[in-house]
């Protein structure tokens, strides 16, 4: 995820020319539930870590629990596609921010 976006940055820096507008992501929805229980299962936290509290929250896409970006101009112009997984790109962001020194480990 986050190594992806530096990896379309990197290759926007290297064209000449791309389209004014890029969407970077994977090209398919993940609902935040799905991220956070990934983020806890790759910290090594208990899964009980985190409390669920489900209400309406209001926003200019109210009902939507979800986004999805369309990178197909992203392909075309860059040559770019993702190529880490999801519970990869989570465990890399832990491992830099829970150091084994850090107030963070699991």
């Amino acid at each position: 995820m986050f190594r992806d976006a530096a990896e379309a940055v990197l290759a926007a820096a290297a064209v000449r020319s791309a389209e004014p507008l890029l969407n970077i992501g994977r090209g398919a929805a993940v609902d935040i539930h799905t991220m956070v229980r990934t983020l806890i299962t790759v910290s090594g936290l208990p899964s009980d870590a985190v409390r669920v509290s489900v209400d309406d929250v209001p926003s200019r896409s109210a009902g939507a629990d979800w986004i999805q970006v369309d990178r197909s101009r992203a392909e075309r112009s860059l040559g770019w596609r993702p190529r880490h997984a999801l519970a990869t790109s989570f465990r890399d962001m832990w491992d830099t921010v829970g150091s084994a020194d850090g107030p963070y480990t699991a």
